[in-house]
């Protein structure tokens, strides 16, 4: 091989290699730019997709807002009806907390009744029996006084106070079955 050769071979090589670089070169350009038109596409057809999806959503969205804003309304107009009826049941509430007082004061007085008509019970025997407790409760309180019982003396007085504040609560009873 001669010189001539070895640079016709050499330049051969360099030919099919600066060939091959630019088809290289050319197809990843070509390569790159269907990839791209490709990923735009996949793009626009997600975003597509993606938007159709969130219309349809807005929608649903809209007519859920429509329904609830119906439903809304539908329970204001009631809700001034409940607010009323509100009122009305605490004025229902005011009156049967009224009636309970009452029916306390009608136990009361029949309770009241039932213990006059006990008193009215006691007759003349009854109250001479009290008073005869009474005098024998002056008796012994002086008696605990005499053995300086302070205490028992001061207890007896006191049961004598009450005797004697029941005898003459049955002073009108008696006064009034003499009449």
């Amino acid at each position: 091989m001669n010189a001539t050769q070895i640079c016709a071979l050499i330049g051969l090589i360099l030919g099919v290699c600066l060939t091959y670089w630019i088809a290289y070169r050319n197809g990843l350009k070509d390569g790159q730019l269907k990839g791209e038109e490709h990923g735009k596409e996949a793009s626009i057809e997600t975003t597509n997709t993606v938007i159709r999806e969130l219309e349809s959503e807005l929608r649903y969205m809209r007519t859920e807002n429509w329904h609830l804003n119906k439903t809304y309304q539908a329970l204001k107009g009631t809700e001034a009806s409940q607010i009323a009826h509100g009122i009305n049941l605490s004025a229902l509430r005011e009156l049967e907390s009224e009636l309970r007082y009452q029916q306390t004061d009608r136990w009361y007085l029949m309770k009241t009744n039932e213990q006059l008509k006990a008193l009215q019970a006691f007759g003349e025997v009854e109250r001479q029996t009290l008073i005869a407790t009474a005098e024998k409760l002056r008796l012994a309180a002086n008696t605990f006084r005499a053995m300086s019982a302070r205490e028992q003396s001061k207890q007896a007085i006191e049961l004598r106070s009450k005797i004697l504040d029941m005898i003459a609560l049955l002073q009108p009873v008696a006064q009034e079955r003499a009449a």
